[in-house]
């Protein structure tokens, strides 16, 4: 049995690559296209988007091809744009709306690219030159996403509920593109094409189970097949509440996972402070303990997580596995989850 203690890094995904964008850079970066999130914002908001039909939507001679069009939330996509002329400058915008203390908070990225001599934009080999995010990055205009300005910059994309899927909008637009209030106001700016990508936390197999036995409270996420399958008790941290969008995640990749509520949900205490520590007496068992920290948490402090190792019961420290990442900060969300630099607990 593996246990997944966690709350920490918002910024490196589970292969080990760093995606934080430093809160200097990422300031400096959102400062210099607030101004055109907002405006561009606006239109794609006056523009349903189209769903994908095989993994594509096109306008006239514009093709814009997502593949697969229905993925998990880990797993890369590839997009291509064809039928752009030969060179030409084109804008790809993205876009959802996210739910955040029962505020609609729209969240967007974009990147503005070259076409080659082909007329074709291949996101897994063509670099973004300017936007959210800059360079080759197949998922880039994915964790670059962030909020528009006038909405709270003190929120983070987190998935709480693994049954929702979650729908991301593309726009393709021609040009290089700056918008201007005028130009929103006469909807002057049409895309060529635009396309909807749904993202899942859990293959359609997983099953998922609510637990209530004892005191114990919260979701199994079995893989498909009789098994036995490796176990995982996957905790998210000081948030409260159940969050088992993580936990299908694992259950995907073969993992019977136990998303485990200890506070803020259903008949258990109402504050962190009040969670009665036999709940978490894992030593009792031969349960493994991987602990998962950052050391650039302004939050948190990484050391703390060591010193606990050290409370443990002399002949179970071995069992105890704490991991310290460079560079990294507070919370750890799945791979492609957008970045923040501020995030205030979910409700």
């Amino acid at each position: 049995m593996l246990v997944i203690r966690s709350n920490v890094l918002s910024t490196k995904d589970c292969n080990g690559q760093i995606l934080k964008l430093n809160q200097e850079r990422r300031e400096k970066i959102m400062n210099t296209t607030s101004c055109r999130l907002l405006n561009i914002g606006k239109i794609l908001s006056s523009y349903p988007a189209q769903q994908c039909v095989n993994g594509s939507s096109s306008h006239n001679l514009c093709t814009l091809s997502v593949s697969p069009s229905v993925s998990i939330f880990d797993q890369k996509v590839s997009i291509r744009i064809h039928g752009l002329p030969s060179h030409g400058m084109a804008t790809l915008q993205a876009w959802m709306h996210f739910k955040w203390r029962g505020k609609d908070i729209l969240f967007v990225s974009y990147g503005r690219y070259y076409a080659d001599s082909n007329g074709e934009i291949d996101l897994d080999r063509h670099p973004s030159l300017s936007g959210t995010y800059t360079g080759v990055d197949s998922m880039g205009l994915f964790w670059s996403m962030g909020s528009l300005p006038g909405h709270p910059k003190d929120v983070c994309m987190a998935v709480p509920n693994v049954q929702v899927p979650i729908l991301i909008n593309l726009a393709l637009f021609s040009g290089h593109i700056t918008v201007d209030e005028s130009s929103i106001a006469m909807k002057t700016i049409t895309p060529l094409c635009t396309c909807t990508i749904t993202r899942l936390c859990k293959a359609p197999d997983v099953k998922r189970i609510e637990i209530k036995e004892g005191n114990i409270r919260g979701a199994l996420l079995l893989p498909p097949g009789n098994g036995p399958f490796p176990g995982v008790i996957d905790m998210y941290g000081g948030a409260g509440g159940l969050r088992d969008a993580r936990a299908g995640l694992l259950a995907t990749r073969g993992f019977a996972t136990l998303a485990l509520a200890y506070f803020k949900y259903q008949d258990l205490p109402e504050d962190i402070t009040d969670i009665r520590l036999e709940y978490f007496q894992v030593w009792k068992s031969e349960a493994h303990i991987l602990c998962l920290c950052g050391d650039d948490d302004s939050h948190s402090q990484s050391q703390w997580l060591l010193d606990l190792k050290d409370c443990y019961p002399e002949d179970k420290q071995h069992k105890i596995n704490v991991v310290v990442y460079p560079g990294t900060g507070h919370l750890l969300e799945p791979p492609y989850t957008p970045t923040a630099c501020i995030a205030l607990a979910l409700q």
